[in-house]
């Protein structure tokens, strides 16, 4: 499984800050894809693959465009 660092293209709760996901394609900085965000689905930009994180992660839903 691979773990990234999204930016939502839309915000949520006032936050500013990147979300993580998991993937079990690997992606590239700057690839545009779709991710859950609550009830919702948004758009978000792949910043940066990461590690493993210590809490659960949901999976990039899918790719829409590469760089």
């Amino acid at each position: 499984m691979n773990y990234y660092l999204i930016a939502p293209a839309k915000t949520f709760h006032n936050s500013d800050s990147l979300l993580t996901y998991e993937s079990e394609q690997k992606l590239s900085v700057g690839q545009i894809v779709t991710i859950p965000l609550g009830k919702q689905s948004a758009l978000g930009i792949v910043m940066q693959k990461c590690d493993k994180p210590d809490f659960a992660t949901k999976p990039i839903s899918s790719i829409l465009y590469d760089q």
